[in-house]
């Protein structure tokens, strides 16, 4: 689901009700930061709204660098056909693509690997 911004109290309470109504185990916030790695102002910006929004849920927060995912999304929705999804009526923006992506990049770098069918 995407939570359009409206202002930071209603953001907080719309993603930490959508927490609780899915169960999530862990809300991912994509960092931006600079190329260098370096933190930005946005990045301390989603950290203070992080720490916010663990207050109010019983699961961690994580962070995510989100450097390159516009590029990589932008490139994902050029190669995509033109044709509406769908589900959804209209084919996804920008900002929802790499969304996904943060949030599949952090899935990838934190799966536990599986025990081998027979081996302890």
């Amino acid at each position: 689901m995407i939570v359009e911004h409206t202002n930071r109290g209603d953001d907080l309470e719309r993603v930490a009700a959508l927490a609780r109504e899915q169960s999530a185990a862990c809300v991912v916030i994509g960092l931006p930061l600079h190329m260098s790695g370096d933190e930005s102002e946005q990045s301390r910006r989603a950290r203070r709204f992080g720490s916010a929004l663990a207050r109010r849920l019983d699961v961690p927060v994580a962070y995510a660098d989100e450097r390159y995912t516009s590029v990589r999304a932008s490139d994902a929705l050029e190669a995509a056909p033109a044709k509406a999804s769908p589900k959804h009526g209209s084919k996804p923006r920008l900002d929802d693509v790499a969304a996904a992506m943060i949030l599949q990049a952090y899935i990838d770098a934190n799966a536990r690997p599986r025990a081998k069918a027979g081996m302890t």
